[in-house]
């Protein structure tokens, strides 16, 4: 991933953890709002309004979220899609919110 990420890494915070549920728990109780992406919840990432302080969950290719992780979720998001595409790999289903919560934050001064 550091590969491919040409340099990308040295510039970003980066955690390892062993228990996905268990850190999303700890950064809730630090604030922070868990946003998760699941192509089949009701709520469009282009109608969505980041909290200040989120995480962003993104699952497995073809999987998705595991229900656990799901659960621990405050909000799940879907990206509309057109055509005859179902979904996006996920380094590019990645990209949609990251590319949104940045686009929000200019817009706010941020």
């Amino acid at each position: 991933v550091a590969k491919a990420a040409a340099g990308a890494t040295s510039s970003l915070p980066v955690a390892c953890v062993v228990n996905l549920a268990r850190a999303l728990g700890e950064l809730q109780g630090a604030g922070y709002w868990v946003v998760g992406l699941d192509g089949a919840a009701s709520q469009s990432l282009f109608d969505f309004s980041f909290p200040n302080l989120c995480a962003l969950v993104v699952g497995a290719e073809g999987r998705g979220l595991r229900p656990l992780t799901r659960s621990k979720c405050d909000y799940l998001l879907s990206i509309p899609m057109l055509g005859n595409v179902g979904s996006l790999n996920v380094s590019v289903a990645a990209a949609a919110p990251l590319f949104g919560r940045g686009r929000q934050r200019r817009e706010k001064g941020g």
